[in-house]
């Protein structure tokens, strides 16, 4: 045995780095929450709302970085967001604690008004009932196909809010959800929040100004100029898994989310908060 350590000690120290160095980036990977900032210019935009900074959280799953989420809550609470969102799968089959999951959302309110719409895992783990009694008792307001104005100046812009696919089959869908807005609104810039990152595809001119989505988790594992690997359905290398998208019509802001929901870890792909300024041209 001392002649073989001796013979393949240098080959043994090179494999015992490579192993830790694996070790250190997967826990890296899976801890160290990063920022991602984006702008959006746009011509509908009112002038009052130059600067409008959104918060994006997505694909929590359950997950809280340290006690009541307070790592992630101090990070938010620096970018000073006007509105925070959360673009589903905040819970899902294997979430426990729901008491510290109110304890972070009453955290997240302090900072802004917060917004949610439902993931896929929210209605496989049937934990909408217990959320919407979260929602209530922290202040986050859930929007179920539907819309609310935020209004700044003597000026709005509109929120909308559309469920998961996942939900009951009788939903409307977005473009009759857009287009209940135009009827009874008009003309507006228009956010709208939905958690799957299909919309190019689905709703390429879909008539919105911004969307938030998640649900791809930037492909869980991402190579240096191959970026993501893995698609929900374990397809390789799939399109639309993070960043600022153009569809031709409006951005696509892609979250790759903070938690995991798959054995896969996520590697060189780090929690993501996403910060959305948006100005006036």
């Amino acid at each position: 045995m001392k002649a073989f350590l001796k013979k393949h000690k240098k080959r043994l120290l090179i494999d015992l780095a490579i192993v830790l160095a694996l070790a250190a980036m997967i826990i890296d990977s899976s801890c160290r929450i990063v920022k991602s900032e984006y702008t959006v210019s746009s011509e509908n935009l009112p002038q009052s709302f130059d600067g409008f900074t959104v918060a994006q959280l997505s694909d929590i799953h359950g997950r809280m970085f340290g006690k009541n989420g307070q790592r992630l809550i101090e990070k938010i609470e620096n970018e000073r967001p006007d509105i925070i969102v959360i673009s589903g799968d905040l819970a899902d089959e294997n979430t426990e604690n729901f008491d510290e999951m109110e304890a972070f959302l009453s955290a997240l309110v302090e900072i802004a008004p917060t917004y949610y719409v439902s993931g896929n895992h929210e209605w496989w783990a049937r934990c909408l009932d217990e959320l919407e009694e979260i929602f209530e008792d922290s202040g986050v307001k859930y929007l179920k196909n539907e819309y609310v104005f935020i209004e700044r100046s003597g000026e709005k812009i509109a929120l909308l809010g559309a469920e998961d696919p996942n939900g009951p089959a009788t939903m409307i869908k977005p473009p009759e959800l857009v287009e209940m807005l135009e009827e009874n609104e008009g003309e507006s810039f228009r956010m709208l929040i939905g958690h799957r990152n299909d919309w190019r595809e689905k709703y390429p001119r879909l008539d919105v100004d911004v969307i938030f989505s998640g649900h791809a988790h930037g492909g869980i594992v991402r190579l240096p100029f191959l970026g993501g690997v893995l698609g929900t359905n374990m397809n390789l290398f799939p399109d639309d898994v993070d960043g600022a998208l153009e569809s031709g019509r409006y951005t696509l802001i892609v979250s790759r989310g903070l938690g995991n929901s798959v054995p896969i870890p996520r590697f060189l792909n780090n929690p993501e908060l996403v910060i959305v300024k948006m100005e006036s041209e």
